[in-house]
């Protein structure tokens, strides 16, 4: 018996889908077979279907099935046929002078420029006096100070505490003393607003990196993060974490007309996608880190566009994971709609503009079993599902990180 649990979070996009309430979507198909093949169609031969009671009050289904002793379902689906979607034709953002002007006042903050460079078109770097760097480039917005290239900061997160419980239990503090943590969030919208960089309104990823906490890591992974070294390994100085060098680490969404752009990414044979996010290191001197990545020119819009049915996705997810030999020791805790940027792979297609089309990206969580001098250990491998909520076209990421 084979059976796949999927777990939809669908949180409120203002103006696309209108809601009162968080609603948690569950399905689960379970399939009993002898032998299976898939049919273009993505249905799957050999196999039944189990039936899940959904009924429906006020355009909303409600699922309530039990599936095995540990397994059950209890779940509300919106209706979804009111989301307004559309498809669009995109360039990466090309800055006018007077955007670029905008931008350099923002992060200046009493700096003097020591250094400019606008030798290449796509790009102009200004460098300060205290070596902070800023960097305005064809779709994108990279500030960082000194201390970014000190203490590398995405290390951090990264590298160290890989594992989503890992961080949370590396940085368990949910504010800094005397820098409130929705300050720094309304300050960074602030800033994206008079950028015209739109951010999602979901609450976005935080870490306070205390003085206590951040030396704690420092000290367990010393050989990376102790020492500020050169490029061929000559010690410049030992770090320290005090007060003034605490930060709150941040990864915000960036969304185009209420549904966030997707922050995770595929590439295949023929066709890649480009991820988008903002990551922000914010302390009590400001912005240490600005960045953002893949901004877009919208050039052309489609409204004529038709979704394919939720649970024709659904279906196509689960022919998907069979198919690749995917159904063991797998879950899809969460799918999301999303915009997703894609682009034609090969040099003929390099200047073209992107297609932004809408995706239902999902979260698989596998899992993976190891034994080492008698001891067994389990690490959950998480990456992404990606199917065109139009024609179901379907591709997978790489790993992005453990849960």
């Amino acid at each position: 018996m084979y059976s796949m649990l999927i777990v939809t979070d669908f949180y409120k996009n203002r103006g696309v889908i209108s809601m009162h309430k968080k609603i948690l979507l569950v399905i689960v198909l379970c399939f009993m077979m002898t032998g299976c093949s898939l049919f273009p169609d993505g249905s799957i031969s050999g196999s039944e279907e189990k039936e899940v009671q959904v009924n429906e009050d006020n355009n909303i289904k409600h699922i309530n099935t039990t599936i095995s002793s540990k397994v059950s379902v209890d779940a509300d689906i919106p209706d979804y046929s009111g989301i307004s979607l559309k498809e669009f034709k995109a360039q990466y953002k090309d800055w006018t002078e007077q955007q670029m002007t905008a931008v350099s006042d923002i992060f200046c903050n009493n700096r003097e420029v020591k250094d400019y460079n606008d030798n290449n078109s796509e790009r102009r770097v200004y460098t300060y006096n205290d070596d902070s760097k800023l960097i305005i480039g064809t779709g994108l917005i990279s500030f960082y100070t000194g201390k970014v290239g000190e203490r590398n900061y995405n290390i951090y997160i990264g590298n160290v505490t890989k594992q989503e419980n890992d961080a949370k239990e590396a940085f368990p503090q949910e504010e800094l003393e005397n820098l409130p943590k929705e300050k720094v969030i309304d300050e960074v919208r602030k800033v994206c607003d008079n950028l015209e960089i739109k951010l999602s309104e979901d609450v976005p990823v935080c870490y306070a990196f205390d003085s206590e906490s951040a030396t704690k890591v420092m000290m367990n992974y010393e050989d990376n993060l102790r020492y500020n070294k050169t490029k061929d390994g000559q010690i410049i100085n030992e770090i320290t974490w005090n007060y003034e060098d605490e930060v709150y680490y941040m990864e915000f969404d960036v969304e185009l007309e209420g549904i966030p752009i997707s922050r995770y990414s595929f590439k295949d044979n023929s066709k890649a996608s480009f991820d988008t996010k903002l990551t922000v290191v914010y302390g009590r001197n400001g912005f240490e880190k600005f960045e953002v990545y893949s901004l877009y020119d919208i050039v052309e819009t489609d409204d004529n566009i038709k979704l394919a049915d939720i649970d024709d996705i659904v279906k196509q997810l689960s022919a998907y994971l069979m198919y690749n030999n995917q159904l063991d020791e797998q879950v899809i805790n969460d799918i999301k709609l999303v915009y997703l940027p894609t682009k034609l792979a090969g040099s003929s297609n390099k200047g073209k503009p992107l297609t932004i089309s809408p995706f239902w990206v999902c979260t698989v969580t596998k899992s993976l079993y190891a034994e080492k001098d008698g001891i067994s250990s389990t690490d959950h491998e998480q990456n992404m599902i990606f199917i065109n909520a139009q024609n179901k076209d379907t591709y997978k990421s790489n790993n992005i990180g453990f849960k």
